[in-house]
Parts: C-alpha cells; structure tokens; sequence
C-alpha cells in the first residue's frame, strides 16, 4: 500500500525532494488510531526525538517509567511503528511514521517535548549525542538562553578538537539567540576563532562588534 500511494504521488528523483502524499498521510494516522492514551505520549515523544532514540532518553523525556514504560513501548512494537535497534536503542519502523507523528503536534506541544528531551539528554549525556543537539532541542523548546549557553560549550568543544569552522557556527548561533546588547564575551571568543580559521577581517570586524556592544552596556548603565 505504502509503495501504491508513493508511486501515485510521484517523487522527483533529481532533486530528491519529496512530499508525502495526504493519502499515505491518512494511512499512517490510521496506524496509529486506537492506540492507548500512554502509547500516543511515547510516541510523540519519540518523534520528537528523531528517528533513533534510546530508552533511557524516552523514560527521562516522556516520565513513564517501569511495568507502564515497557507496555506501552511494547504496544508500539508490536504495531511495527517502532523496531529494536541493539540493546537499549530504538527507532521507528519507517522515518514516515515519526514524521506525521510529529506534524500532528501543536507548536506549543512540540515546545513542550523538545525542552523534556533537552533535559534529558543534559541529564543522561547518551553516547551520539552532542552538545549541540541539547542545545538544537532547547532552541525548539523556546529556551533561548539555554540554548545559548549550550552553543557556546558545543563551540568550545569544537574548538579544542581544532574544528574552528564548527565552532564558528555555534558561536554565531549563540550570539543570534541572545538579545542584542548580550553576548560581549561570545563575540570575543568568535573573533578568537576566526582568527584561527584565518579569517582576519571577519575577526576584526568582530571584535569591533564586542567593544561597541560593551561601551553600549556601561553607557546605559551610567544612564541608569
């Protein structure tokens, strides 16, 4: 069924781009229909995981722990939404299932679960996952200045390892999550990377940013 309504819906091989059919849409909703009330909150939770998601990170994020845990992730499995994936992984049968699972989400609800999953992997720091993937889900959370933080400690990560370029980007990241004005020692610690990355002018125009923003910062606190 699943290759009828692909096929039907057509998919641009060149570009690779593709949009799931409302019909599919509808088949897979179907697969989810009945499912009890704690099953569907795994699953959600699951979804906004991504495709790949521990036990430990789905206990953490969902609360549901013990006899409840295991039945309701067991009610996912035996539907084959969701396959073991080694000792404590799992992931959905088809990344098409998280997918809607996900859509059918409020934005509010989507906030709410990725801020739970950002919690957890801060607690549990599970193998494969990075510290910008704490801070991603807090960023979806809403949690602008967690995000930051966690943006600034993937960058100096990523600096220690030399990967100046990646660092870069998380620095910017964190600077563009805070409200301007903030971030004086973020932009200092940018204008440092760029210019291990080479990038002279950038880090001097960088810097410039930083003495502006602070001087911004002691004029309104002498205004005040």
């Amino acid at each position: 069924l699943y290759i009828v309504e692909l096929a039907r819906a057509g998919w641009v091989a060149a570009t690779g781009r593709f949009s799931l059919p409302t019909s599919l849409q509808a088949t897979v909703r179907g697969h989810f229909a009945n499912l009890p009330d704690g099953a569907r909150e795994l699953l959600e939770v699951a979804a906004t995981i991504g495709r790949e998601f521990r036990l430990s990170v789905l206990a953490h994020a969902s609360g549901q722990e013990g006899t409840t845990l295991v039945r309701n992730l067991d009610n996912l499995w035996r539907r084959r939404i969701v396959r073991e994936n080694g000792t404590e992984g799992y992931d959905f049968c088809h990344g098409r299932l998280g997918e809607v699972a996900y859509r059918d989400l409020s934005n509010a609800h989507r906030a709410l679960l990725h801020g739970r999953v950002a919690e957890a992997y801060q607690e549990i720091r599970p193998s494969g996952v990075g510290i910008a993937d704490i801070a991603r889900h807090f960023e979806l959370a809403g949690a602008s200045n967690k995000a930051a933080r966690f943006f600034v400690e993937a960058g100096n990560a990523a600096r220690d390892i030399y990967a100046n370029e990646a660092a870069v980007s998380y620095y910017r990241r964190a600077i563009e999550l805070l409200p301007v004005g903030q971030g004086v020692e973020i932009m200092v610690q940018l204008g440092e990377t760029l210019k291990l990355a080479g990038e002279w002018s950038e880090a001097e125009r960088m810097y410039q940013e930083a003495l502006a923003s602070a001087l911004r910062q002691d004029l309104s606190l002498i205004h005040i």
